[in-house]
C-alpha cells in the first residue's frame, strides 16, 4: 500500500502541494452547518376574528427567538402561511385538555414545529407542548409530535414568557 509521506514534499508535476496543504489545513476551523427549522404558525382569534398577534408580530417573535439562540446553530424560519382560527372558546380559555390534543393534531403541518399562538390571558394553553413521545412508552405518536402553544403578552419581546422553554 502506498503511504502518502512516503511521497516526500513533492506530488505532482515538480510543484510542492503536501506542505502546502497541511499549512492551509491547520489554519481551517470546522464550522458546524446551521439547522434551519420551518415554524408553521396557528394563530387563534376571537369569533370575529379580532384579537390576539398580527402575523407581523408572530415573525418578529420568532426573530427574537433566534436572537436568543445565535452561536447555537439553530435557525428558526415561518413558512409563509399562517393560518388563524377564529374560536373565541379556544383563544381565550383553551378549553380542555381534549381540546388541546384535538386542534393540535387537526392543526398541523408535518415535517414543520407548530407554533399555536393563543391570546395572553388564556391560561389553559400557554406553555403546553407535545412531543414526539409524549405517553412516555417508547413509541413516537404520529399526530400532534412537535407542536406547541404560546402566549404572548405585551411586555418587550425578548421577555416574553414561554418563548425558550419548548
Amino acid at each position: 500500500m502506498f503511504n502518502i509521506s512516503d511521497a516526500g514534499d513533492y506530488i505532482g508535476e515538480g510543484e510542492i502541494i503536501l506542505p502546502d496543504l497541511i499549512s492551509r489545513s491547520q489554519n481551517r476551523v470546522a464550522e458546524s452547518a446551521i439547522r434551519e427549522i420551518p415554524i408553521k404558525i396557528w394563530i387563534y382569534r376571537m369569533d370575529n376574528g379580532s384579537g390576539n398577534t398580527s402575523v407581523q408580530g408572530a415573525f418578529d417573535l420568532i426573530d427574537d427567538v433566534n436572537i436568543l439562540f445565535e452561536g447555537t446553530n439553530i435557525q428558526l424560519y415561518p413558512l409563509c402561511d399562517v393560518t388563524f382560527i377564529d374560536d373565541t372558546e379556544i383563544a381565550t380559555n383553551g378549553g380542555s385538555q381534549e381540546d388541546f390534543e384535538d386542534y393540535t393534531l387537526i392543526n398541523r403541518l408535518s415535517n414543520a414545529l407548530n407554533m399555536h399562538f393563543v391570546i395572553s390571558h388564556n391560561e389553559g394553553w400557554g406553555g403546553k407542548a407535545n412531543f414526539p413521545d409524549d405517553n412516555g412508552d417508547g413509541n413516537t405518536q404520529e399526530g400532534n409530535s412537535y407542536s406547541f402553544a404560546l402566549r404572548l403578552n405585551s411586555a418587550n419581546s425578548l421577555n416574553r414568557p414561554n418563548i425558550v422553554a419548548h
